[in-house]
């Protein structure tokens, strides 16, 4: 009976930390680098994020960027939450630190001032080497005063006003925002663009916007896009992380010819491999790509095992990744002599797959099978 006890004991511990690793994984980290800065963007989801309902919520965000226990950055603010943000939404907050390529270690910790609760969370974060003349450009758009991504269709129709924020490399002598082929507006020529677009063009459609900045001797045009899944991994992770998330996605010769190549050549390869798999080329949207990095943004949400792996590493996360959602679900715990164990059926490809917990505390490992 103790023994049954303990073991739920355990078992509910393990939950909580299920939970609290849930909410502190989804916040999202894109990383670009743009000359010499090191741009940091970052996207909470509102309905991860403790608030007060009724009134204002005071975040202070710090962020702590460290190398070799090194510390290289900080960076500390304050950002007002208003109370009539949706569920599905995703407050977006951006700066940048100066500093070398390479792999850093950042802490996020997020302090609601009003309810006093904070949530706090360790990333790796990856800066890579090729150096782009132009951020990302992104339309952030405000509603009540506080600054969401875009991330579904009816974002425009939501919002009380439209900025646009970009960064240089350098000071270009003209800036342009062209909403399409005939509206187009100029903005600052400055390195850093944090500009509210007049109201008048709030009711356009914006997915053939871009950014044209003009330069004695060239001219960077810049288009914009949605949030994807894709930008926020592919600028995360290095490229030889990215080659582990998808190796069970390749023929044995793909990936024994893709770990041959090295640094920047790997980057481009990676590249490659999506556009040889895109099922739709001729259109800007790779949908193949698109899915499996949503799944290896969920299983970082559902099966990360704080402090020992994330969630793209483990056995779930393997098998998430390459065949998305089981059908069916089964858990066998609490048996007398036995370890738990979770089944995963895919009814319509006859597949079954086995997870035991063998060592007892929720790290559940793929039973030997051919396909991994």
């Amino acid at each position: 009976m103790r023994a049954d006890f303990l073991q739920w004991r355990k078992c509910l511990a393990i939950f909580v930390l299920f939970i609290i690793a849930t909410i502190l994984s989804a916040q999202q980290v894109i990383t670009e680098r743009v000359g010499n800065k090191n741009l940091i963007s970052i996207l909470m989801p509102t309905a991860n994020m403790p608030f007060k309902k009724q009134s204002n919520n005071d975040l202070v965000i710090q962020a702590i960027v460290s190398s070799n226990n090194k510390l290289i950055h900080r960076h500390t603010d304050i950002l007002r939450l208003n109370p009539t943000f949706h569920n599905e939404e995703k407050v977006f907050y951006q700066y940048y630190f100066e500093n070398n390529a390479g792999n850093y270690d950042l802490n996020l910790k997020i302090n609601n001032r009003t309810i006093g609760s904070t949530i706090e969370k360790d990333f790796t974060i990856h800066f890579t080497s090729k150096v782009e003349p132009t951020s990302s450009f992104y339309l952030i758009y405000y509603k009540n005063n506080t600054p969401f991504i875009p991330i579904n269709g009816n974002w425009q129709e939501e919002a009380d006003s439209l900025q646009v924020v970009f960064y240089h490399q350098e000071k270009p002598e003209q800036v342009f925002c062209a909403i399409n082929d005939s509206v187009k507006i100029e903005l600052p020529n400055l390195e850093y663009i944090n500009y509210i677009l007049p109201d008048s063009l709030r009711g356009h459609k914006l997915d053939q916007a871009r950014i044209i900045s003009h330069y004695k001797d060239r001219v960077l045009i810049k288009h914009f896009e949605p949030f994807l899944s894709r930008k926020l991994l592919a600028n995360r992770y290095s490229a030889n992380e990215q080659l582990q998330q998808i190796r069970f996605l390749m023929t044995q010769n793909e990936y024994k010819n893709m770990k041959k190549i090295k640094n920047k050549q790997l980057e481009d390869a990676i590249y490659q491999y999506w556009q040889r798999h895109d099922p739709t080329p001729d259109t800007a949207d790779n949908e193949y790509q698109e899915t499996i990095y949503n799944r290896i943004i969920e299983a970082n949400s559902r099966f990360t095992v704080r402090g020992l792996k994330e969630g793209w590493k483990t056995d779930f996360g393997m098998v998430f990744i390459k065949y998305g959602e089981p059908d069916e679900i089964q858990s066998e715990s609490f048996i007398t002599g036995k370890y738990p164990v979770v089944i995963w059926y895919y009814r319509s490809i006859n597949k079954t797959f086995y997870f035991d917990d063998k060592k007892g505390y929720g790290y559940y490992e793929l039973r030997k099978t051919n396909e991994f």
